[in-house]
């Protein structure tokens, strides 16, 4: 369950560390890890419960918890830079909307319990689950 970068995403990730903003994301990200790891807990729960086939079987076996860690923060740190680029689109002033972006890092890091931040994260987190159960489904 290694991720593989799109092409795209990469940019994405590139653009986050010319504005410095990763290493805020990644101590927000590191908050969340007992949410984090409660959620993969209870997805492998899930598959156990409804395993099917052989291939199903080898899915669960190879899954681990420092992958899906990895895929929720990449997961994150993508759609941050998605957001950002979509405003500097739609505003005249990137520098300022830069200033803002690295301005909320900041902010989510040190108050990484804010009821807003907590619901971003638990739809990175639904996202990724989604993603990785329709993939398991088709195995």
């Amino acid at each position: 369950m290694t991720y593989k970068f799109k092409e795209e995403d990469q940019q994405f990730y590139k653009f986050l560390e010319k504005l410095d903003i990763l290493p805020y994301l990644n101590v927000f990200v590191e908050q969340h890890k007992s949410r984090i790891k409660k959620t993969y807990e209870n997805m492998i729960a899930k598959m156990k419960e409804n395993v099917q086939t052989e291939r199903q079987t080898k899915f669960i076996e190879e899954m681990n918890y420092e992958q899906y860690y990895e895929v929720v923060k990449i997961t994150l740190e993508i759609m941050f830079a998605k957001d950002i680029v979509r405003l500097t689109t739609n505003h005249k002033n990137a520098e300022l909307l830069y200033l803002a972006a690295h301005s909320l890092a900041l902010k989510m890091s040190r108050n990484a319990q804010n009821a807003t931040y907590v619901k971003q994260m638990e739809h990175i987190i639904s996202n990724c689950q989604d993603s990785i159960m329709q993939t398991y489904r088709n195995s």
